[in-house]
């Protein structure tokens, strides 16, 4: 018991390790923060445009009720609406990660990265792309279909098949600005491949920015708390707002400061997996410790 903890208390260590390393990384090229911004900003105006979309066409979706079976037309429109957003919105996400994860591939193999070079390497595998986009936007309203129209065991499995996607999926943008595949499902293929390769310990990838980003909700939702506690006891809403609006930039800075980290160390993953050599930067023997190549019998 005592040696188990241990080891689950070093990888711990370790992934909180692994994420300063990449805050180091990402000091190099802070520029990519703005294309980290940009992505974000198109995403939401995406997601507002989506919002207002349904409470425009779809009028049942105003109402107490829930749309149902019987409301075929509301039905065949919201997922029409649905499957058209999250392809563009997968599309816009997926767009400039490729240029975050081509600009840390560009620096882990010892170049110099640039916003413009970056950007220009993402446009130059846009259909490969739009075509992953395509598959990911797919399977998700497939998802969200079951999950809507399956009972509890089947949202429950619908979830876990989606984090099965997730993982399957995790390492296909920085497959597709190395250049390795062009087809959606081969890229889907060799993404689940990679991760198959470090299985090991590679569970506990993201648990340091993971810890990071609860340990700032939970500061944001003090602050939420404390301002609706203020303005309560002084009859003023002002202090909501204040609280309100340091919440919206908190969640707006870290999360891009926390999304681009997370790009990062993917793409030293696979950087990793796929080459065996060590990241530029990155430190051999927390590389090592974190990415150890599955077992024999996995093969």
């Amino acid at each position: 018991m005592t040696k188990q903890t241990t080891n689950k208390e070093g990888k711990i260590s370790a992934s909180m390790k692994l994420a300063k390393v990449a805050w180091r990384t990402l000091k190099l090229d802070k520029e990519l923060l703005i294309v980290s911004v940009i992505g974000l900003v198109i995403d939401i105006c995406i997601f507002v445009a989506f919002i207002v979309s349904l409470l425009l066409i779809v009028p049942s979706l105003t109402s107490t009720e829930p749309i149902t079976g019987q409301d075929l037309t509301s039905n065949i429109i919201y997922y029409l609406l649905t499957a058209i957003y999250l392809f563009t919105a997968l599309t816009v996400a997926n767009f400039f990660t490729g240029a975050i994860s081509h600009a840390a591939l560009e620096r882990f193999r010892g170049g110099d990265p640039t916003v413009r070079s970056s950007l220009s390497a993402a446009s130059k595998k846009t259909g490969p792309i739009i075509a992953l986009s395509g598959l990911q936007a797919t399977v998700g309203l497939v998802l969200q279909i079951l999950g809507d129209r399956l009972p509890f065991a089947g949202k429950v499995a619908t979830v876990i098949a989606g984090a099965a996607w997730g993982i399957a999926t995790m390492f296909s943008i920085p497959i597709i600005m190395d250049g390795k595949e062009t087809g959606p499902i081969k890229t889907v293929r060799h993404s689940a491949k990679t991760f198959t390769n470090i299985w090991g310990e590679s569970i506990f990838i993201g648990l340091g920015l993971g810890l990071i980003e609860i340990a700032f909700g939970v500061i944001m939702g003090l602050v939420l708390i404390g301002g609706i506690a203020l303005s309560i006891a002084l009859s003023t809403w002002l202090y909501t707002i204040i609280a309100g609006t340091i919440l919206i930039i908190g969640i707006l800075v870290v999360g891009t400061m926390l999304s681009t980290l997370n790009i990062i160390i993917m793409t030293a993953a696979y950087h990793y997996a796929s080459t065996n050599a060590i990241p530029a930067g990155f430190d051999n023997e927390l590389i090592r410790s974190m990415f150890k190549p599955k077992k024999q019998w996995l093969r």
